[in-house]
């Protein structure tokens, strides 16, 4: 009879974090480095594609203004643009990820709203139309991590 390649005595909960070790040390630096579809920090200016925003109620377009190194603290999706004001609650929410499911929004389209609290500084975007779900990781208290859609 063949031997397991795993001890039958390791923990379900070790073995799990050894597979993520080796599955992130497969991947090429460039993915285990992609921050999502917000930049980090504000440091590098604005990134194509985006319009910047001062956030209120509503958000206000505002010419880029230079660099700053306010952190993303929060992102969101919103059925046309921020000024708009009509926010997508998720579809499902746990302490470390929302996720909305994309379902198609008739003549407006999904944009996504990365904020960055220190400066009131929003970046807004549309969603690339054949996503069909999207989602945010959070660390700590609801601080964004990174965002993605598919």
């Amino acid at each position: 009879m063949p031997r397991s390649a795993v001890p039958s005595d390791m923990p379900l909960k070790v073995m799990v974090a050894l597979a993520a070790v080796f599955a992130a040390a497969a991947l090429p630096a460039s993915a285990a480095a992609n921050p999502g579809l917000c930049p980090a920090t504000l440091a590098a200016g604005d990134p194509a594609g985006f319009t910047r925003y001062r956030d209120g109620n509503p958000p206000v377009r505002i010419e880029a203004h230079g660099r700053s190194s306010a952190r993303l603290s929060s992102v969101r999706f919103s059925d046309g643009p921020p000024e708009e004001i009509a926010s997508l609650v998720p579809d499902s929410s746990t302490g470390k990820r929302q996720t909305w499911v994309v379902r198609g929004s008739g003549p407006t389209r999904l944009f996504l709203s990365c904020v960055y609290g220190a400066a009131s500084i929003l970046l807004a975007k549309p969603v690339d139309p054949a996503a069909t779900v999207c989602q945010v990781d959070y660390v700590g208290n609801y601080v964004a991590r990174r965002a993605s859609c598919r």
